[in-house]
Order: structure tokens, then sequence, then C-alpha cells
């Protein structure tokens, strides 16, 4: 337990200076000395002066880390928090709605592997040989994670109000554009329902599997 609260506190500047970082992007100009407490920014005082606080108009999305005792007492220190959407399950998921674990499933418009890519897909996110690397599952499901995080991130900058849907429904719009194409998707205005039925029974089987977990 020692070691780690020493660990913990060693890591506390590094801490500090990666949140100034992700909070201050958007905020002007933030003086030194100045962490993210709660939903606050804090500037600590170098002088005799009291530390001063300003007060800020959105929600930083973050997580209790550890209380440090410091000399400036600044309580505190959070670390960032991202709802986890393509986590293991969900990949586990689209691999047995894929190809149901069959390493060499090839599909009838070429789609290869655990996870069914494309020689497109494939190429989007990575540089090496399709037809030389589709069959090895290690290096399809690597590929497949990273076309899903493409779209993951496709979708953050163009479904205007990605940010607040539920990590269950993002988990459905990123499975209906895997499966029935992102560009087909966007030109449906991210109506899942105008989707090829192939397409809306993939999304109901994902959406039974979020809602009746095994």
């Amino acid at each position: 337990m020692k070691n780690k609260k020493q660990l913990i506190r060693n890591m506390a500047p590094w801490l500090v200076g990666t949140i100034i970082g992700f909070s201050g992007g958007n905020q002007g100009n933030i003086p030194a000395h100045t962490i993210v407490y709660q939903n606050q920014i804090k500037t600590l005082s170098t002088s005799a002066n009291p530390t001063k606080t300003k007060s800020i108009d959105y929600i930083i999305n973050l997580e209790f880390l550890s209380k440090q005792d410091t000399e400036e007492d600044i309580g505190y220190i959070y670390r960032k928090k991202e709802p986890s959407i393509i986590d293991e399950d969900f990949v586990r998921l689209i691999i047995q709605l894929e190809s149901n674990g069959n390493y060499y499933a090839v599909s009838q418009k070429g789609a290869s592997g655990l996870m069914q890519l494309m020689p497109v897909a494939w190429k989007e996110v990575d540089d090496s040989d399709f037809y030389k690397h589709r069959f090895n599952p290690e290096k399809n499901r690597e590929v497949g994670e990273k076309y899903l995080r493409w779209i993951e991130n496709y979708c953050e900058k163009n479904y205007a109000e990605w940010n607040i849907l539920s990590v269950g429904k993002k988990k459905e719009i990123i499975g209906a554009a895997y499966n029935g194409g992102i560009s087909r998707l966007e030109k449906k205005r991210w109506n899942i329902a105008k989707m090829p039925p192939e397409t809306r029974r993939y999304v109901q089987k994902i959406e039974e599997e979020i809602n009746n977990p095994i």
C-alpha cells in the first residue's frame, strides 16, 4: 500500500500536466500552477495571496483518482474518464455476429476473417496487406477493432448529438455503420430504421445483447 501511495504521489505532477492540457485547450490562457478541481479551475498561489478560483460553464467528464496532501492543499486530483464503447465484450459480439468465430469465413462480397473486413475498410486503418493477413485471427481482430474505433471517431465528428447519446445507443450506431456502411448510414441521417433489413436485424441483436447480457 505504501508503494502504491508513493507511486500515485510521484505521478501527481504528470497527472496535473495532463489535466491542464485536457481542460485548457479551448479555455484560453490558463495560468501556471493550475489544476481542474471538481467543477472549477483552481489556480495555486505562489505568494502570500489567497488561492483564486473561477467557475467554468461546462462539465468535464472526470473520475476521482486520489486525495493528495500537498503544501498548497489542492485537495483532489482527477483524471479523465471516457465511457468504454469499443470494449472487449463489444468486439466479441461483433465477431460472433460477423463470423461466429470462423477464422476463414468469406462473404459473397469478399468480407473476410473473424470480423468480416472488406479490403477498403482494412486499408482505411492499416497499411498491411489485406490478402496476406485477412485470415490471421490476431491481425484480423486488431484491424477490425481499429476500424470500429475509426467509425466511433467519425461519428464523434459528424453526428451532431453524439455526445448526449448513451453508450448503448452509440454501440448500436457503430454496429449499424460497421455492418451497413458508414456512408449509407449518414445518408439516411443516422436513422437505423431506414437501413437494409440485414443491418436492422444486426442492430437488434446488439440491442438485445446490451439489454440482456449473458
